[in-house]
């Protein structure tokens, strides 16, 4: 059983610490600290090496998914600071430069293309009166952007009621949603927009998604054809008005089987739920709206869990799947899911085309 003496514990920045004054401005800070053993060596290069060195398995995995996702964007991977190490032998440790040392304490940490940080192994110079010295990792970020790039004003908040993205409202169901991942188009691109992810956390669990692109421009703009509006493999669709180069105004049901997989923003939303601890289901039914014309679009999709109905779902691709419209009849729970999910998709699509 572990220690309880030994737990890690939230603490504030160290004001001993090298890295309390390395920024004017940080955008984030915490630390934690643990107690150290009697007896236990107390240098801090040699401390830091061991922790960097033992890392559980699920590191690795969140480390993997976020090279996957920044190294496409030019930003440095682990892999790529790893061999800096390997080539440089000195000045590193682990992933991290050393920016400095002392008797107590290493700063380490980066500077990349998106941000700066610093990271701290501090090792308390004094035992407490009890006898005993603390380790402490603390980490700080500043507040930095590109001169064109507008700080994020929605990653990790709450919103109720309604969100905006890109200057589109986006009406919300009943409860807190929380910012998993926002990916902002900063070059502008034609019918391009912000892609956000939202979740509904109770604890550790999922109990709703939601998944956001939206686009609004001043100076008008043409819609591009939108092929969910005239999907006919869809378990369900309505079309209230549909111009490819217009208006369009229409909402469909769906099944996504492969939803973490599909696109970097939710790739980056799961990376989020990890962190935080939350399951989330690999199997969901979504309802989908888009609204579009000349001054832009938003397409929004409503995710839900069959799981909460006690709908169970089984592994299989999406063409396969028992949500699929040549299926859904095969069982009456799924089908009246969905005629659910229909009578609440009817009523919000009038929401949601309101909402401006």
């Amino acid at each position: 059983m572990p220690n309880p003496q030994h737990r890690v514990t939230p603490v504030s920045l160290p004001p001993e610490s090298g890295i309390a004054r390395a920024y004017a401005s940080p955008n984030l800070a915490d630390a934690y600290s643990i107690e150290l053993p009697p007896g236990a060596l107390t240098d801090p290069v040699l401390l830091a090496r061991f922790i960097f060195s033992h890392q559980p398995p699920w590191i690795s995995t969140l480390t993997a998914i976020r090279d996957a996702l920044v190294g496409r964007f030019g930003l440095k991977t682990a892999k790529q600071l790893t061999s800096l190490g390997a080539e440089s032998k000195r000045g590193r440790l682990s992933i991290f430069k050393i920016y400095g040392t002392s008797s107590t304490e290493v700063v380490l940490g980066e500077d990349d293309k998106h941000l700066d940080f610093r990271l701290s192994v501090l090792c308390s110079k004094q035992p407490s009166p009890g006898g005993k010295r603390h380790l402490t990792l603390s980490t700080v970020v500043p507040v930095a952007a590109p001169a064109n790039l507008a700080p994020d004003i929605l990653m990790g908040r709450r919103f109720s009621d309604f969100v905006k993205v890109q200057g589109q409202s986006i009406p919300l169901p009943e409860g807190l949603w929380t910012v998993l991942a926002h990916f902002r188009d900063s070059a502008g691109g034609r019918n391009r927009g912000d892609a956000v992810v939202m979740g509904r956390i109770d604890g550790h669990k999922l109990n709703g998604m939601i998944a956001v692109n939206a686009m609004q421009s001043s100076a008008g703009v043409s819609s591009a054809p939108f092929e969910a509006c005239n999907r006919p493999d869809y378990v369900f669709r309505k079309v209230d008005t549909y111009d490819a180069q217009g208006e369009q105004r229409c909402w469909w049901i769906n099944h996504a089987v492969a939803v973490w997989q599909n696109q970097p923003v939710f790739q980056a939303a799961q990376l989020e739920l990890a962190r935080l601890g939350v399951s989330a289901p690999q199997v969901m039914i979504n309802v989908g709206i888009r609204r579009a014309d000349a001054t832009g679009f938003a397409t929004t999709f409503y995710y839900f869990d069959p799981a909460d109905d006690a709908i169970a779902s089984a592994s299989a691709s999406w063409a396969e799947s028992e949500w699929h419209r040549s299926r859904i009849d095969n069982d009456p729970s799924r089908r009246a899911y969905v005629q659910k999910l229909q009578r609440w998709g009817e009523s919000w699509a009038s929401i949601y085309f309101a909402s401006r």
